[in-house]
């Protein structure tokens, strides 16, 4: 369906949201193949874990042993190994459950909205959070 409607209207774009885990690891791929721009939400639980900090479902935050910062590396290169060419995803900074970057890392949320804007994914953030609130 979403092909179609862009062989029609080529400026048209179809985002779904992509909520991964519990047997849903390669959702975003599937979108992709269907002509949809996945929006992730992964980079928040990525980078804090790297903080020491792990995020529930809930939106609650619980310490955690620190990972080491190739976990980024690592996440990105398993994430995008069987993408098709040309795919783009939307990587949120946070999610509608997840707290805003201030609150999760703290001293580090400058970097962390700074590596959301060097990844190669299209940055999406929540109104007010590059202002710092």
């Amino acid at each position: 369906l979403t092909k179609e409607l862009w062989r029609k209207f080529p400026n048209f774009m179809v985002i779904g949201e992509c909520w991964e885990g519990g047997g849903f690891e390669h959702r975003d791929q599937i979108m992709m193949h269907s002509g949809i721009v996945p929006r992730l939400f992964n980079l928040p639980l990525t980078l804090s874990s790297i903080l020491g900090k792990r995020i529930h479902k809930n939106g609650s935050i619980s310490n955690v042993p620190h990972q080491d910062v190739s976990t980024i590396h690592k996440w990105q290169q398993q994430r995008t190994e069987n993408y098709p060419r040309g795919a783009f995803v939307i990587q949120s900074s946070t999610g509608h459950s997840y707290p805003y970057p201030a609150l999760l890392y703290g001293k580090a949320a400058w970097a962390a909205v700074d590596l959301l804007f060097f990844l190669p994914d299209v940055p999406m953030t929540f109104i007010g959070e590059t202002e710092g609130r």
